[in-house]
């Protein structure tokens, strides 16, 4: 794997590389920290920006920092942005926005 990092819009690209005789770049992640607010008070409302438009299969999934899934739920096909209500307690968590080709968008969730 190969990470490229924009660490003025902190922005990662996760590559692999394929191919016998040359290296071909596929994109394996991406990882975006575009949801706000953060932190997110108790009861707030978090919002996530998609970087494209929600398929069908299109996951939100959050996970504590033991990477433990503490919520998953499904983004209705065609989304560009995704809110929910914070029930989290405090403290540090990962979001992971799973679309039904493998892509793969992550950020950080503060709640407190």
């Amino acid at each position: 794997f190969l990470m490229i990092s924009d660490y003025r819009t902190d922005f990662s690209t996760f590559y692999t590389f394929t191919g016998e005789s040359s290296v071909i770049p596929v994109v394996a992640m991406q990882k975006s920290t575009v949801g706000y607010p953060n932190p997110v008070s108790q009861g707030g409302t978090f919002t996530v920006v998609l970087g494209k438009e929600a398929d069908h299969s299109t996951r939100f999934v959050v996970l504590d920092m033991n990477g433990r899934r503490v919520m998953s739920r499904n983004i209705k096909p065609g989304s560009t942005d995704f809110s929910l209500s914070n029930r989290f307690a405090t403290g540090h968590y990962i979001f992971n926005v799973i679309y039904g080709d493998g892509t793969v968008e992550s950020g950080r969730l503060l709640s407190k």
